[in-house]
């Protein structure tokens, strides 16, 4: 579920950690390790084994699916 946070007349939105988990491991590496620098959260998530496991299952899946541009 999506959270809405308001704090300082700025509003945040929060994704669920297994979203934002599955978003992050389409990425290619050197964006992982610019994104890592967001927040202590993301930066401990991209270097969870559980979330490499999922990144190299994912790479190495998407490595021979052709890409189409419409």
């Amino acid at each position: 579920m999506v959270s809405v946070i308001e704090e300082d007349g700025v509003s945040q939105i929060l994704l669920p950690e297994d979203l934002v988990e599955r978003i992050l491991s389409y990425l290619p590496m050197d964006s992982l390790s610019r994104f890592r620098t967001v927040s202590t959260q993301w930066n401990s998530l991209i270097f969870s084994t559980p979330f490499l496991k999922l990144w190299t299952a994912c790479t190495e899946a998407h490595k021979n699916t052709p890409w189409t541009l419409i």
